[in-house]
């Protein structure tokens, strides 16, 4: 005697129904997902906008731009004091003392030194290097 046709169909249907309800409830959670993230995203965008409504103030684009102006007209400084012939007094302290072969090294004399023309230090070039490339960036980005 053999299995029965019938119970073997039977075996079959309840089989392929499994698999159907299994996959139409992970179609269900799937969906169910994305909307939450849709939701989140909607979330994170109102955020972000009353973010930018909070910070979008007048006065702190006035501050940046004056120290820009600010930090601009120094060096273009350095293209006028020369011809002007203006003194610049630098102060430096020159080493006087050190131990350990020069690895600790102090100064008890502060020396006050008259050079002609206007002092560029390396802070100050990394300042103007900062402000450029940040104007070229937000360009790009508008772009």
């Amino acid at each position: 005697m053999g299995i029965p046709v019938e119970l073997l169909s039977m075996l079959g249907g309840a089989a392929t129904g499994f698999l159907f309800k299994a996959w139409s409830v992970a179609q269900q959670n799937k969906k169910e997902m994305f909307q939450m993230a849709m939701q989140k995203n909607e979330q994170r965008n109102k955020f972000m906008d009353a973010a930018a409504a909070r910070t979008n103030d007048s006065y702190g684009k006035t501050t940046r731009r004056l120290i820009t102006i600010f930090i601009m007209i120094m060096f273009l400084a350095l293209i006028f004091m020369p011809l002007l012939d203006v003194k610049t007094v630098v102060e430096s302290a020159p080493k006087t003392k050190s131990v350990l072969w020069g690895l600790i090294e102090w100064s008890s004399k502060i020396k006050y030194t008259e050079i002609g023309g206007y002092l560029l230090t390396n802070e100050m070039r990394q300042a103007l290097l900062a402000i450029i490339s940040f104007y070229y960036g937000q360009g790009a980005a508008k772009a």
